[in-house]
């Protein structure tokens, strides 16, 4: 048995938060069915996680829902009733004031009559704008799936529909291939649409491919030499072109904003308006500007273009919607919080990628059961993702998605975040005590004692004052020979915190090893009192004292 690094961990804390998590919205509805709108449609599709929603959240279309092999086999008739009164349920939909309302209808339609594809991608659409990415992609594949059910001639309209709402889904998460590849089936059929040519160019820029996006504002200029879409694709081109301060310039119409093409004059022309988004998607726009601002520290601009986003969402009622504020993942002074808007207490609807990162590690930490410490994880990994992949804070969202990996034993994955890490801290000439930390505990996990070191030894160099890393520490030097080092990490790392049940259990197992009985048993004791219920610990300390009455027992040689 040896100092263990996994051992002695302590009790997850309760959650730290204080925020509302009572609905204003009817209890049992959901605007977000998760996997429950198709189990309870019985409608077959892509197999999606266990539901993790508190009860009170969950929405249940009528009881007379079916699926769709048992509708397609019901006689003709019945089918034709469905039918009509799914287009009724519909119907309502469409003139209900509230969003709760709407959601409730359109699950109806489709719980009686789920071969209707047009129902199932305004629920996708509906769904996208609420943030919840996965439920977006199950009903968006159950249209495509019945589509062939819809009228002949409705079929390319349709999947127009749907390929746009994809290329928009992994527009907002900053997906930029997996969007283009829907945004070129937009393309092939309709070409020269309008709203092709929008998201084309949109994920050209974002995707680095700025010439081939120039070329999307070029042709919408052509139906609107003052195209404010045109001028988003350009204004975006710059910004992931590392233009930063030309694309704030040419989003915001300033003196000497960047150039962009007026077909008319030929060459390039000035453009100095400030950008008035469009109604469709004004919402993306308005929340672009804003990141854009949050990324050169104009956070009391970018909070106001936050509010326009938010104002400008096109799912109707927001009472489900709430404010926070929230630190971002780089360090700021306390003032510099920037505005999420969650959905259910969970899901980012808009605001800050970064402050929803934030957020969503923080309650990972903090979480108190299994099943928000999963949910969590997944909310942790993919708002980091986004960070990186739109290169918002990318040093800190790569260290916190490798801490988030480390944590759930996906070390790989973990060690490819940790070192990509540290190599853009590098690059920015700063040595961030966090990663080196975290680094060196991803070794201890893998026995790679000797590796961690000197990450370990430098982490505390930067930060004398965390006793998590002077315990990692301790245990790094006593598994490498140097147990008096070891101990004085150990006794720092208790100093610093004496509730650190890890550092108490490893003291406790390097006295064991050095035969100091008492005082292991009185370590061990201690962790043991910390945390009552793990049983890693209680055993430890039996074989400790069993060891100890073994030894008192043998005659003197």
């Amino acid at each position: 048995m040896r100092p263990n690094e996994r051992s002695g961990r302590e009790n997850s804390s309760p959650a730290a938060f204080d925020m509302r998590r009572g609905l204003r919205m009817l209890s049992g509805l959901c605007l977000l069915a998760v996997s429950l709108a198709l189990v309870a449609c019985g409608a077959s599709g892509p197999p999606l996680p266990a539901c993790v929603y508190p009860d009170d959240l969950r929405y249940n279309a009528a009881a007379d829902s079916i699926g769709l092999d048992v509708f397609l086999a019901l006689p003709v008739q019945e089918q034709a009733a469905r039918r009509t009164e799914a287009r009724n349920w519909w119907q309502r939909a469409q003139s209900a004031i509230s969003g709760a309302e709407r959601l409730r209808a359109l699950h109806n339609a489709v719980g009686l009559a789920p071969d209707q594809v047009h129902v199932w991608l305004e629920l996708a659409q509906m769904v996208r704008w609420l943030g919840e990415t996965q439920v977006t992609r199950g009903y968006l594949e159950l249209a495509r799936r019945t589509v062939g059910r819809a009228p002949v001639t409705e079929r390319p309209s349709l999947r127009f529909d749907i390929a746009l709402t994809y290329a928009w889904l992994h527009y907002d998460r900053g997906e930029w291939r997996d969007g283009l590849a829907w945004a070129d089936s937009a393309a092939a059929i309709s070409p020269d649409d309008e709203l092709t040519l929008q998201i084309e160019g949109l994920l050209l820029a974002g995707s680095g491919q700025y010439r081939y996006a120039r070329d999307k504002a070029r042709q919408l200029m052509r139906y609107d030499e003052f195209s404010n879409d045109a001028r988003w694709i350009m204004g975006l081109g710059d910004w992931y072109r590392g233009l930063l301060t030309e694309a704030r310039a040419f989003f915001s119409g300033q003196e000497g904003a960047i150039k962009t093409v007026r077909p008319k004059d030929g060459e390039d022309a000035p453009l100095t308006s400030a950008i008035r988004p469009e109604l469709a998607h004004r919402s993306e726009c308005w929340r672009d500007m804003a990141t854009l601002e949050e990324t050169l520290g104009g956070y009391a601009e970018a909070a106001r273009r936050y509010d326009l986003s938010v104002a400008s969402l096109p799912c109707g009622d927001a009472s489900c919607l709430e404010r926070i504020e929230y630190r971002l993942l780089r360090p700021t002074s306390r003032k510099d919080l920037m505005p999420v808007w969650l959905a259910f207490d969970r899901f980012c609807v808009t605001g800050s990628h970064s402050a929803y990162a934030a957020l969503a590690v923080d309650r990972f930490h903090t979480a108190s059961t299994t099943a928000d410490r999963q949910f969590w994880a997944e909310r942790a990994v993919n708002a980091a993702g986004i960070c990186v992949r739109k290169d918002l804070d990318k040093a800190y969202a790569l260290r916190e998605r490798g801490i988030v990996f480390v944590e759930t034993d996906l070390l790989d994955m973990a060690r490819s975040d940790l070192r990509r890490a540290r190599r853009l801290f590098e690059a920015q000439r700063r040595n961030d005590y966090r990663t080196l930390a975290w680094l060196g505990r991803l070794n201890l996990k893998e026995g790679l004692f000797e590796a961690a070191l000197p990450q370990l030894e430098e982490a505390v160099t930067l930060n004398a004052s965390s006793a998590r890393v002077w315990s990692d520490l301790g245990l790094a030097r006593a598994r490498v020979g140097n147990s008096d080092g070891g101990r004085i990490a150990l006794d720092q790392a208790l100093a610093l915190d004496p509730s650190l049940v890890v550092a108490w259990y490893n003291r406790g197992m390097l006295n064991y090893y050095e035969g100091r009985w008492p005082d292991a048993i009185a370590d061990l004791e201690h962790a043991a009192k910390l945390v009552p219920q793990n049983q890693e610990i209680v055993e430890a300390l039996q074989r400790v004292k069993l060891a100890e009455r073994q030894e008192s027992q043998r005659p003197n040689q």
